[in-house]
C-alpha cells in the first residue's frame, strides 16, 4: 500500500491559534526540527509532542503568508550543505516554548555529507491553513536566513541590468561621454587640474635631514639633521667617559674602540671594592704551632684536622692547637697532601715521596724516584694514584704501592703546580707552560703562556685556575687551553695559593686574601699584616698559613658601622 503524506496541526498548535483568536495572543513560529521516524515511516498524530526521532534542528529561515492565498503560512528551513548524514521523513515546527504546533510526514530523503560523494542544500516547506492569520507572528532570526544559489544568481542579472539613463552632464546632451575635465570639484576646478596641482605639491616637499622639523624634549635641536649630529656628539663623550673610566682601572682603552670592545674590556677590570665601603672578613682566633719556622704549606682531611709542614717538619693537629703526631723528615718538605686517610709528602733534594697513615703517623713506604733531583709537587686521586711533578721537568705516575706506571719528561724546566680532574686529566705547569696529558700519560695539548706558573686549581666544571707570578690569575678552557679571563694583580702567587670551589680563593704576596667569581669579578678583599704562604677551605671556612700561624676565617663579609 503506498504511503500517504500529509501535514496536520497538533492539539497544542490549534489551542494556541484558537487562543489568538479568542484573546488576541500571539503565536511565533521560531524553529523547525526534522527526524527520521526511528528508521521507518510511521503516521503523526494531532496529539504528538515531539517527533520520534529528531536528526537535526535549527531557526526558520522563511515565514511568510502565501500572496495568493491569506489563510497559508508558508514556512521554510534550509539544512545547510555542511549539515547531513542521515534519513528525513517527518519533520515540524515549534514556537518559542519548544511546543511542537505542526508536524509533517514526508517522503523520506538522505541528507548527504561530502563524505558521501556529494552535498547538497535542502529547502523544508510547509504549508499551514490558518483561519486567521492576524495574531500569528511570522518571526525568524536574522543571522538565520539563507539564500538558495539561483536567488542569488537571479539576483546578480537583476543588479547587471539596472539601467540609469543619463540624458545630460555639464551641458552636454545626447550620449554622454565623460572625461577628467568634464567633473569638477565645489571651487570650480575640473578633477584633472586638481590632481595636477596636488602632484606638484608632493613633488616639492623638501624631506631633507636640514628641512623635516622635530619636536623632543630630549633633543635641543629642532630637525633631523641636528637632532643626528646631537646624538652622534653625546654617544662619543659617552664612549670617551667610559674609556677613561676603564683605564683608570689599570685596562688601556680609547673612545674609537667599539662598545663591544669596551663591554669585553669592562669584564677585565678586577672588581676591587669601593674604597668608600670598608670590609673585612670575619675571623677566629690563630693557632699558634710552637717551634715551628715558617708554616709553608697546609691540608687538611675530612674530619677538619689540619696537617702543616714548615721546612723539615710535619705536623697534625686541631684546631685548638693540640699536636696529635709530628714527623721530622732529614730533607726540605715541598708538598703535603692528604686523601683516603694517607698523608703524602714530597722533598725537594731526595726526589723522595713518602706515604703516612694519618691517624697514627705511621710511614706506610718512603720511595725515592731520581738521586739528583727533587719534587716539586704531588696529586692523588680518589684510588690512591699519585701524581708527582719534579725538579727535572718530569710527571711522574705511581700506583699506591709506590711503584712507578709511567714518566713524563717533556717539560722544559721544574713542574711547579699540578692537578687532575675529575675526569681523570692530569695539568701540570712547568715553567711557562700547562701540560693536558690524560691518564696514560699522553699529550692532549700544550699552552706556553711565556709566564711562570705558580698554582693550579680546578672547578667542578673541569675550568683551569692558573696563578702566576707577576702576572695574576687565568681561567683556562679545558678543551683547548684557550684563555677565558685574566685578573691583573701583579704580585707574586706562589705554590698552593690558589683554592677553587664556587668561587676563587687568592692568597698573594701583597698579603691580600681575594674571593673572585668563576666568572673573573671580585667579591671581597681582606688585608693582612702578614705573609701569606698558603690557602684551603672546607664548608664555610677558610685556613691560611703564615709565618708560625694558621688562621682560620669566616666567608662573610659585613660594612663597618
Amino acid at each position: 500500500m503506498a504511503e500517504k503524506f500529509y501535514t496536520l496541526l497538533t492539539e497544542i498548535g490549534k489551542a494556541k491559534i484558537a487562543n489568538s483568536a479568542g484573546f488576541g495572543s500571539k503565536v511565533n513560529f521560531v524553529k523547525m526540527k526534522v527526524g527520521d521516524g526511528g528508521g521507518s515511516y510511521y503516521n503523526p498524530r494531532e496529539d504528538q509532542e515531539d517527533l520520534i526521532n529528531t536528526v537535526w534542528e535549527g531557526n526558520i529561515t522563511h515565514v511568510a503568508i502565501d500572496e495568493k492565498n491569506p489563510n497559508w503560512i508558508n514556512v521554510e528551513m534550509m539544512i545547510p550543505a555542511n549539515v547531513g548524514g542521515f534519513m528525513i521523513r517527518e519533520y515540524g515546527v515549534f514556537d518559542e516554548d519548544n511546543n511542537m504546533l505542526a508536524i509533517a510526514k514526508c517522503a523520506e530523503s538522505y541528507k548527504p555529507l561530502a563524505e558521501d560523494g556529494s552535498t547538497k542544500e535542502l529547502i523544508m516547506k510547509m504549508v499551514l491553513t490558518v483561519s486567521n492569520t492576524e495574531n500569528i507572528t511570522l518571526k525568524i532570526d536574522p543571522t538565520i536566513i539563507f539564500a538558495k544559489k539561483s536567488e542569488i544568481e537571479v539576483l546578480e542579472n537583476k543588479i547587471k541590468n539596472i539601467k540609469v539613463p543619463v540624458t545630460k552632464v555639464n551641458e552636454k546632451i545626447g550620449d554622454v561621454v565623460l572625461t577628467a575635465s568634464d567633473i569638477k570639484t565645489e571651487d570650480g576646478k575640473t578633477v584633472e587640474s586638481q590632481l595636477a596641482d596636488i602632484t606638484k605639491q608632493i613633488d616639492n616637499i623638501d624631506l631633507s635631514a636640514d628641512k623635516v622639523t622635530l619636536n623632543s624634549s630630549n633633543i635641543k635641536s629642532k630637525n633631523v639633521k641636528g637632532a643626528l649630529e646631537e646624538l652622534f656628539t653625546s654617544a662619543s663623550n659617552g664612549k670617551n667617559k667610559i674609556a677613561t673610566a676603564i683605564t683608570g682601572k689599570g685596562i688601556q682603552s680609547s673612545g674609537n674602540d667599539s662598545f663591544d670592545t669596551l663591554s669585553n674590556k669592562i669584564k677585565q677590570i678586577p672588581a676591587y671594592s669601593p674604597a668608600n665601603l670598608l670590609i673585612e672578613v670575619k675571623r677566629s682566633s690563630p693557632i699558634t704551632i710552637p717551634d715551628y719556622d715558617t708554616i709553608e704549606k697546609i691540608a687538611l682531611d675530612v674530619y677538619g684536622k689540619i696537617y702543616c709542614k714548615s721546612t723539615k717538619i710535619l705536623s697534625k693537629i686541631d684546631e685548638d692547637g693540640y699536636i696529635y703526631w709530628q714527623y721530622t723528615h732529614d730533607r726540605i718538605i715541598t708538598s703535603v697532601t692528604v686523601k683516603n686517610g694517607y698523608v703524602y709528602i714530597a722533598d725537594w733534594e731526595g726526589n723522595r715521596i713518602i706515604k703516612i697513615n694519618s691517624s697514627s703517623g705511621e710511614i706506610i713506604w718512603n720511595n725515592r724516584y731520581s738521586s739528583k733531583y727533587g719534587t716539586e709537587s704531588i696529586v692523588i686521586d680518589d684510588n690512591n694514584i699519585i701524581y708527582a711533578g719534579t725538579d727535572n721537568g718530569k710527571v711522574i705516575k705511581i700506583d699506591s704501592t709506590g711503584e712507578v706506571i709511567w714518566t713524563y719528561d717533556k717539560h722544559k724546566s721544574r713542574v711547579d703546580a699540578i692537578s687532575i680532574d675529575k675526569n681523570g686529566y692530569i695539568y701540570s705547569g712547568g715553567g711557562n707552560r700547562l701540560v693536558k696529558l690524560c691518564s696514560n700519560g699522553g699529550e692532549e695539548w700544550i699552552r706556553d703562556f711565556g709566564r711562570s706558573i705558580a698554582s693550579i686549581a680546578i672547578d667542578s666544571n673541569g675550568y683551569i685556575y692558573i696563578g702566576f707570578i707577576n702576572y695574576g690569575i687565568v681561567k683556562i678552557n679545558p678543551d683547548n687551553g684557550e684563555q677565558i679571563w685574566h685578573v691583573d694583580l701583579g704580585l707574586n702567587i706562589s705554590a698552593n695559593s690558589i683554592f677553587v670551589d664556587d668561587y676563587v680563593y687568592v692568597a698573594s704576596s701583597d698579603k691580600i686574601i681575594r674571593k673572585i667569581s668563576l666568572d673573573g669579578l671580585q667579591i671581597w678583599k681582606y688585608y693582612c699584616d702578614y705573609n701569606l704562604r698558603s690557602i684551603i677551605k672546607r664548608y664555610s671556612y677558610i685556613y691560611i698559613g703564615h709565618d708560625k700561624i694558621v688562621r682560620k676565617l669566616t666567608d662573610e663579609i659585613y660594612v663597618k658601622k
